[in-house]
This record gives C-alpha cells, sequence and structure tokens, in this order.
C-alpha cells in the first residue's frame, strides 16, 4: 500500500470551485451593504431637509424653497441644512412648496436620486428611491 501524502486533481478542484462560489457569494452581499449605507446617507440628509423645513415653516408660516427651484442648493444658509461632510449625497433642492407640503430632492455623485415629500400634518415624511 502506498502512503497517501498529496491530494488528487479533484479534491483540488473541489476545493478551489468552493473557494471561487463563497467569493462571489461575498462580493454580492458586499455590494448590498455598501448600497444600502450609500441610501442611509441620501435618507438623513433628506431628514435634516425635512426637520428644517419643519422648524422654518413653523417660525414664519409657510415653507421655504431656497433658491431656484431647478438648481441644486450646494449648501444652503436658508435652511441651516449642512451636509458639507456628505460623501455622496452632497446636493438638494425643494421644489413643489405649497401650504401643506413640499417635495426636496437630493442625487449622488453616480445620478442615484431619492424623494422626499414632507406634510404638514403628522404624517411621516414620506422617501422614494429612484
Amino acid at each position: 500500500m502506498f502512503n497517501k501524502k498529496a491530494f488528487t486533481l479533484v479534491e483540488l478542484l473541489v476545493a478551489v470551485a468552493l473557494v471561487i462560489i463563497l467569493s462571489v457569494m461575498s462580493a454580492v452581499i458586499y455590494r448590498t451593504y455598501i448600497k444600502r449605507a450609500i441610501a442611509m446617507e441620501g435618507r438623513a440628509l433628506l431628514h435634516d431637509v425635512n426637520a428644517a423645513e419643519q422648524i422654518y415653516r413653523t417660525r414664519n408660516g409657510a415653507y421655504k424653497k431656497p433658491g431656484n427651484s431647478d438648481s441644486y442648493v450646494s449648501f444652503s444658509n436658508e435652511l441651516g441644512v449642512d451636509f458639507r461632510g456628505n460623501k455622496y449625497f452632497n446636493q438638494f433642492k425643494v421644489t413643489s412648496v405649497a401650504a401643506g407640503s413640499f417635495i426636496a430632492h437630493t442625487n449622488a455623485y453616480d445620478g442615484h436620486t431619492m424623494n422626499i415629500t414632507g406634510f404638514l400634518t403628522g404624517k411621516e415624511p414620506v422617501i422614494a428611491e429612484n
């Protein structure tokens, strides 16, 4: 009888196949976590805009539409939203300001956009991702 001191070709192929399958699965999971983290930054920015709009409305009786509604705001002293530390979502615009609601938009460096609709009533703001 021979002493077996090496792996067979089939054993090596099975091991390599398992490593490839596990690495592909981990890459997909990692990308999912990264996308979720980026979306969380956009949601946080829109919640800050919502809070600033609610404060502005409480003080002045109406929502504020900062700057030109067609262009994004890089930094708004009008609402006091400071998002200069954000990595992905670093601008927003407020459109469709009405007596009881407003709509704010933000976009990321890769073109990913998010919208929020803020309401005058006690409803939670609605965030939609595009």
